[in-house]
């Protein structure tokens, strides 16, 4: 549910809400120069490893969420009767998040509700569906429609997934269902066309082609980024332990398999997109989703990364 959640406010890690600060640069010569051969420290090394190439942490700008933008997002969020506890509410509000909900059976009717108008089951559900007309004025129709679509899809296999406990997995055979199924969950395309707007990027042709690879992008770097952590709780339910699966290999080779696949999405939207206004906003987005990882507790990477500190 907490991808839900990041869509909902992805603007808290949008280009026009940063408080920008000189660049800063993670020196990793020594980070990963005899290290020992754990779990941890491969996943370490890996995920510093990517950085290196991608030179992606000489793109961090995050220096906290700008002022305006909290008290603006907190005085929305209490204006709305949303049924959730304070403490959770300011939970996700110091994330740089508004909603969260556990209301399962009302996120099973929502796209049932969504396309034939029937009022929502919960208030953060009827807010949602006012959003999505809001997202209108801001997104060309194209990238409104992407938004939708991929939000409907999220909840079309996050159900699926809670009521049937998703598919048996089995072997090569299931690669492409695999990937399949890591797109819909994963709201990448939510997220790439949010990159942007309509205002600053009136034309989609000019970075349509690029779609594909920033979407893919966005679900595989929170695979990449949640690793640890899921390791560190024993789970084994999840995007990196299926790649391995089906391919016979360890986790840790899928790891850093994805991990050179999001730097080989990245140069591919370089190649495309250059250095545009359009390439310029990918920039940032790429810097910022993946520093927004390193700053949410719940990752831990603070103890796997403290250098990125």
């Amino acid at each position: 549910m907490d991808r839900l959640i990041y869509y909902l406010l992805f603007a808290f890690h949008s280009p026009w809400t940063y408080k920008s600060s000189p660049t800063r640069i993670v020196s990793l010569e020594k980070s990963v120069e005899a290290l020992p051969d754990t779990i941890d420290h491969q996943t370490r090394r890996i995920i510093l490893k990517f950085f290196e190439r991608t030179r992606m942490s000489g793109r961090f700008r995050f220096r906290g969420i700008d002022p305006a933008v909290e008290r603006k997002a907190r005085e929305i969020a209490r204006s709305w009767e949303l049924a959730v506890p304070q403490n959770v509410l300011e939970k996700y509000l110091t994330l740089g998040l508004i909603m969260a909900t556990t209301a399962y059976q009302a996120l099973r009717e929502f796209s049932s509700r969504f396309c034939d108008g029937t009022p929502q089951l919960h208030p953060i559900l009827s807010h949602l569906v006012s959003e999505l007309s809001v997202i209108r004025d801001h997104y060309s129709s194209y990238g409104a429609n992407a938004i939708t679509v991929s939000l409907l899809d999220f909840f079309n296999a996050e159900m699926f997934a809670r009521d049937e406990g998703g598919t048996q997995v089995h072997g090569a055979q299931a690669a492409e269902y695999v990937d399949y199924f890591r797109w819909k969950t994963g709201l990448g395309e939510a997220f790439a066309a949010m990159i942007w707007p309509r205002a600053l990027f009136p034309e989609t042709r000019r970075y349509i082609q690029a779609m594909p690879y920033a979407s893919q992008f966005a679900c595989l770097a929170n695979d990449l980024l949640s690793f640890y952590k899921e390791v560190r709780a024993g789970e084994t339910d999840n995007y990196v332990s299926q790649h391995a699966a089906i391919r016979s290999q360890t986790p840790i080779r899928s790891l850093q398999d994805i991990a050179d696949k999001l730097a080989d999405l990245d140069e591919q939207v370089h190649s495309l997109l250059g250095d545009s206004p359009e390439g310029q906003a990918w920039d940032v987005f790429a810097a910022g989703f993946i520093e927004c990882h390193l700053h949410i507790p719940r990752y831990r990477l603070k103890e796997l990364l403290p250098e990125c500190f």
